[in-house]
């Protein structure tokens, strides 16, 4: 059998479930899903493999209305994930009429034509499925080359189907990336985010869309015994939420510490020292220089 192999972008608004489809597809947990919309600020690369081939998944950050460098850089990042991909996931939120924004989302994704597969997400929390309907027969009026899925990422039996589609539209051709592999992403970036996730778990209201995370010191160990240990800087944007991510008596960064740190631990499969600090950079969600330092 001749495989197939090729780049699907999973594209879509805020807070649609791109990162938990992701991760229901690929069996890992590749990116971060919290409950807060903007959670992804970056294209992250998710990995399935089997028979029929590999497909190569970006997770691109959510689209929304910016204010700031960092959101208008996301926005940026999640059309230039469409330059040279085989094909486009574009999720949209059953829950969610058809409206002004997905009108001027067609007219982007229209030239992808059959390799435009639609999947309206969250078909779970529909009570009324006859909802549904006049969106489908929407999409399929001012997109009809396209395929419409409905699905629940959160239902592993919505995953076959979906697989079906995609590899249906993938060019035949040999792996991307090595087939051991379910993402492209390195240690120290899998760290920062996982920290970061933990980060926005605990918090509450402004303050997670204030924070970012980095790696400032990444040392395997020398000896046999020893740990990994990483250091992380949470940076906020104010001096008053500094206090707020530290705690009481430090209760809260602690337990975003041993949180983060027992995820890693998992996923990196070792036992791991981690360190973390909160340091105050008012403004650094505008400053150019230091994301693209954060490779955005």
């Amino acid at each position: 059998m001749d495989k197939r192999a090729g780049i699907i972008a999973i594209f879509g608004k805020t807070n649609v479930g791109k990162s938990t489809l992701l991760n229901a597809v690929v069996g890992e947990s590749v990116s971060i899903v919290t409950p807060k919309p903007q959670t992804t600020r970056n294209v992250v690369r998710g990995i399935f493999n089997e028979e029929r081939g590999q497909i190569v998944f970006l997770d691109t950050p959510g689209l929304h209305k910016p204010d700031k460098n960092l959101g208008r850089r996301m926005v940026s990042i999640a059309y230039e994930a469409l330059e040279g991909v085989d094909g486009v996931l574009w999720l949209l939120d059953a829950s969610k009429p058809w409206g002004h924004d997905e009108e001027r989302l067609k007219d982007k994704l229209r030239s992808f034509g059959r390799n435009l597969v639609i999947a309206i997400n969250k078909v779970d929390k529909v009570k009324d499925k006859g909802f549904l309907l006049p969106i489908i027969a929407e999409i399929s009026k001012v997109l009809p080359e396209s395929q419409i899925y409905p699905m629940s990422a959160l239902d592993k039996k919505f995953t076959g189907p979906l697989l079906d589609i995609l590899f249906g539209i993938l060019p035949e051709g040999e792996a991307l990336f090595s087939e051991e592999l379910y993402t492209d992403q390195v240690e120290k970036q899998v760290a920062s985010e996982i920290v970061r996730k933990h980060v926005f778990m605990r918090m509450r209201d402004e303050v997670p869309y204030s924070t970012a995370v980095y790696i400032e010191e990444f040392r395997e160990p020398s000896r046999e015994k020893d740990k990994l240990f990483i250091s992380a800087v949470i940076l906020v944007d104010r001096e008053s939420h500094k206090p707020i991510v530290i705690g009481k008596g430090g209760q809260a960064i602690k337990a975003i510490g041993i949180s983060a740190r027992q995820e890693l631990e998992v996923i990196l499969g070792c036992k791991i020292d981690l360190r973390l600090f909160v340091k105050v950079k008012p403004g650094w969600m505008d400053d150019p220089h230091l994301l693209k330092n954060m490779g955005m």
